[in-house]
């Protein structure tokens, strides 16, 4: 081989061994102004997106909100005015009936209704009243601590109980159970069975108001053309 020919060919191989040769330049790199080779930017960090925040819970219900059935809510809330709408007839009971409604619009405060007392009934039904003799009653309180009362009418034929739960404003809730005559006292369906969903045969379903420093009114089962008035005197 000629002298020359040497010299090129080893002049090629040592340029193929250089370190650049040999490990190359970042293939991602870019010359900079000099036109040497810096290395890339480093890839873009994403910050994850906060998770939801957990849903704010409903507070558990409680006094009477937790034991009334969906179907006796309108009978406690819109009582007055559902029976006020229903006595329509101008017999003696519904004129009764009337006086005492209006009576209960505008109640007072229930201050202290534990004791004895007198009740009579005035029932409506389809625009027709019917008023009954006074029998007893009592209204107890209850034991538990929450402000809450027993009430009982304790004869004549046609009686209820049941409990009274302090509500917002003046008044209670009474949730009860019908009896007739000398059959033991029966319990409100949900107080009995705390699942239940659909009303029994025998509950009842009103509010409490006192209309005078020594009277009382309960409005209850008000629904439709039907209705029935507790009148409470002593």
């Amino acid at each position: 081989m000629k002298p020359a020919l040497i010299a090129a060919t080893s002049l090629v191989l040592l340029a193929a061994c250089s370190p650049e040769r040999m490990h190359g330049p970042d293939a991602n790199a870019r010359p900079d102004a000099r036109g040497e080779h810096v290395p890339p930017d480093p890839p873009a960090t994403t910050t994850p997106a906060p998770s939801p925040a957990p849903a704010a819970e409903s507070p558990p219900l409680r006094g009477w909100h937790a034991v009334v059935l969906p179907a006796h809510r309108a009978m406690v809330d819109d009582a007055v005015a559902r029976a006020t709408a229903a006595t329509t007839g101008d017999d003696e009971g519904s004129r009764h009936a009337r006086l005492l409604l209006e009576r209960a619009r505008e109640p007072l405060q229930p201050g202290d209704i534990g004791g004895a007392w007198r009740v009579r009934s005035i029932q409506v039904d389809g625009g027709q009243g019917f008023v009954y003799p006074y029998f007893a009653a009592t209204i107890d309180a209850d034991g538990t601590g929450d402000a809450s009362y027993r009430f009982a009418k304790t004869s004549g034929s046609q009686r209820r109980s049941g409990r009274l739960y302090p509500m917002d404003g003046a008044g209670f809730v009474f949730l009860g159970a019908r009896t007739v005559n000398e059959e033991p006292p029966r319990t409100y369906s949900r107080v009995a069975a705390p699942d239940a969903a659909t009303p029994g045969e025998h509950d009842s379903a009103g509010r409490l108001l006192r209309i005078g420093p020594r009277e009382l009114l309960m409005v209850l089962d008000a629904e439709g053309d039907r209705f029935e008035l507790y009148h409470l005197r002593r």
